[in-house]
């Protein structure tokens, strides 16, 4: 069982253009306090399978936390779209949002 787990993701800009910067409200829920700092990165991923070609677009630290719901704003560039392949460029991808504590 999981000690965080995620209960929102809003998005703050939405609508925007693809090079605009990404402004999220993540809200989670804590089971247990953690006196470390959870650790969140923001991944984009341009080309599923390939992933030379993820771009990890922002990372932040948020702690120590209190059991129960909290939540912060995380805001990070685009990505870049130079590093995402010509055959990917109006396919599939992805933002993927984690956490982890003490690298776990």
């Amino acid at each position: 069982m999981s000690v965080v787990t995620i209960r929102n993701v809003e998005f703050l800009n939405n609508p925007a253009r693809f090079l605009d910067k990404y402004k999220f409200r993540v809200t989670f829920e804590c089971i247990s306090p953690l006196s470390d700092d959870l650790e969140w990165k923001l991944i984009y991923v341009s080309s599923p399978g390939q992933t030379e070609y993820d771009q990890e677009l922002e990372d932040c630290m948020v702690g120590p936390v209190p059991v129960g719901i909290n939540s912060f704003e995380f805001e990070s560039d685009a990505p870049n779209p130079h590093r995402i392949p010509h055959n990917d460029v109006l396919g599939v991808a992805a933002l993927i949002l984690t956490a982890s504590y003490k690298d776990q």
